[in-house]
This record gives structure tokens, sequence and C-alpha cells, in this order.
């Protein structure tokens, strides 16, 4: 999958995070067989609601945005 992929270039500068996501994340979900639609979906940054944060008695919602979230038939089942 990776063949013309050259392991120099997480030495560069200017190999940042949406070069990571690009050419290394991306091609790996399509393999796993996640597509925009389908059973395996993937959708990116969507803001999720951590619906059990208690500081005491009070419910405090903390929002979290992972890159990426994998549904399987609709239901949400790892965030990244």
């Amino acid at each position: 999958m990776f063949e013309h992929f050259d392991p120099q270039l997480f030495s560069d500068p200017s190999f940042k995070e949406d070069s990571v996501r690009e050419v290394i994340i991306v091609p790996m979900l399509s393999r796993l067989g996640y597509h925009p639609t389908g059973d395996q979906t993937v959708v990116r940054s969507k803001a999720l609601v951590q619906p059990f944060v208690y500081v005491g008695t009070r419910r405090h919602p903390v929002t979290i945005i992972p890159d990426y979230t994998l549904y399987f038939q609709g239901r949400p089942r790892f965030g990244t």
C-alpha cells in the first residue's frame, strides 16, 4: 500500500499533520473499507459531546472533535 512512500518524509518539516492524514491515514481507512457511504463510513471533524462528565453532582458537557469518526451500520465505533 505504501510502496511509493519514502519514510524520510517524516523528518521533513514541511510534512505536517495534513500530509500525514492524506498520505497515510486516508489510504489506510479506504483499504479497511471505510468510505463516505455504505455500511462502514468515515466522518471527518464531527463534534461529539461526552455525556458522562460530572463534577460533584453537576453534569458538565465536554465536546471533543476527533479528526475521524468511524461508523459501522450507522453507529459510531471509534473516533480519533
